[in-house]
């Protein structure tokens, strides 16, 4: 009759127990660590997202800035000369083939936005946000009915951006006022553009903390203020430039009080002194 060894047959269980214990974890294990890569690729995907509209909000900003000087659209004409169109065509022009937007008309000004090779960065607050192509299209008359002898018209200055992960981003587009000169055979040459009616206010941030609810606002170099710091100074000047506060309920508006805006259709902070705790508030039409 055969025997059986009992404390061997315990030994044996016991651990099958623990490697079935082991594989159990493992298993949970496995399920928790893909979890959390999947939470963190989405973090970082947010992140870049987040990196990316900040760029292109900074870039929006500079060149809005820049165009209400009234010399970055005219010193964009001489990277592309001569810059020609039939108002005949309009609205369908669309002329390409600018190079890029300095900051003035002055020899050597430092390139706001640039499509030459190696220098297609145009924001420093992200070294993958790159210009693709600068534009000028979508031409109206400025003064209708729109004939041959009309000189002046209304156009948008296009920037668009090189893919980022496959991923096409929005272009960013700037109304401008283009002049031209007659050349003949119903052909026009844009001499000069500007921003359409940008007006820049200099405000205190006393005054613009009307406009925002929650912690005062702080005035710091804007690259070294947070990204929540710089998105409520942005909305506090839109506020200021707009409709300004409807209501103090800062669920509806964000404002301390019920005060009137300045009644331009945008605005935006332009930059900020530490010095002197003054805004520089963009407002157009």
């Amino acid at each position: 009759m055969e025997s059986f060894d009992l404390t061997k047959t315990a030994e044996s269980n016991e651990t099958g127990f623990s490697i079935i214990e082991l594989m159990i974890t493992f298993v949970i294990s496995g399920f928790l660590f893909a979890a959390m890569t999947t939470f963190m690729v989405h973090q970082q995907k947010e992140a870049a997202r987040l990196t990316q509209s900040m760029a292109r909000l900074d870039f929006n900003r500079t060149m809005i800035d820049a165009l209400a000087r009234g010399t970055a659209c005219t010193g964009m004409l001489a990277t592309r000369s001569p810059s020609n169109f039939n108002p005949a065509s309009l609205p369908s022009v669309d002329l390409t083939g600018y190079q890029f937007v300095p900051l003035n008309t002055s020899p050597g000004a430092p390139k706001i936005v640039s499509v030459e090779a190696g220098l297609e960065q145009i924001s420093p607050m992200s070294p993958l946000l790159k210009a693709q192509s600068i534009h000028l299209k979508n031409f109206t008359c400025v003064n209708t009915p729109c004939t041959a002898a009309s000189s002046q018209f209304f156009a948008s200055l296009t920037v668009t951006y090189q893919p980022i992960n496959t991923v096409a981003l929005q272009p960013s587009e700037f109304k401008v006022v283009v002049d031209t000169i007659p050349l003949g055979g119903g052909l026009r040459q844009i001499s000069s553009c500007s921003q359409t009616r940008v007006l820049r206010f200099t405000i205190s941030l006393a005054t613009l903390n009307q406009f925002h609810i929650g912690s005062p606002l702080l005035c710091s170099t804007l690259f070294g203020a947070s990204v929540e710091q710089y998105m409520h100074l942005m909305s506090a000047c839109s506020r200021w430039c707009t409709s300004g506060c409807a209501s103090a309920d800062p669920t509806i508006s964000g404002c301390q009080a019920v005060l009137p805006g300045q009644g331009y259709t945008t605005g935006f902070t332009a930059e900020c002194n530490p010095f002197t705790n003054e805004t520089f508030c963009n407002c157009s039409t």
